[in-house]
């Protein structure tokens, strides 16, 4: 029996190791080089040195605690109050009742909204009317972010 012969793509006399080419690196890191200055220069360009921007401070609360009200709204557009089903149109009282309950506690009124995003944007819409109408100065919309384990929830 006989061993079958190797493909070779180089003349047999050619016993050498192969050959290491670094035109095709330089290449790539030059055309990596231009991509980031273009880039940066594109930045540079958005950017306006007269602007000042403000810096974030945040306040102590000298051990007070936010008061936080979740308002959530599923498919259908039915609202929950903190675990309470809400009529849409007792929202406002019930905002001016929190802000009025955290005022006499000394707290921070924190308004968070769990909005489903299948619901109707109108009724959306509605409850941040309702907060503005009742001058709550913390609002927040939550959502998931597809990387952070909540994904498809």
């Amino acid at each position: 029996m006989t061993t079958p012969k190797r493909i070779r793509f180089e003349p047999e006399d050619a016993d050498r190791p192969p050959k290491v080419s670094f035109i095709p690196l330089i290449d790539i890191v030059l055309q990596i080089i231009c991509f980031y200055l273009f880039i940066s220069a594109g930045v540079q360009m958005y950017q306006d040195s007269s602007v000042q921007l403000p810096e974030m401070k945040s306040q102590q609360l000298n051990g007070e605690a936010p008061a936080e009200f979740t308002i959530n709204i599923d498919a259908d557009g039915a609202l929950n109050l903190n675990g309470k089903p809400l009529d849409p149109g007792a929202l406002p009282a019930a905002l001016a009742a929190a802000k009025v309950k955290a005022v006499d506690e000394k707290q921070h009124l924190m308004v968070a909204i769990r909005a489903d995003k299948r619901q109707q944007f109108a009724r959306l819409d509605h409850v941040l009317q309702a907060c503005r109408d009742a001058q709550v100065p913390n609002v927040s919309i939550r959502a998931i972010t597809p990387n952070a384990g909540g994904a498809g929830r």
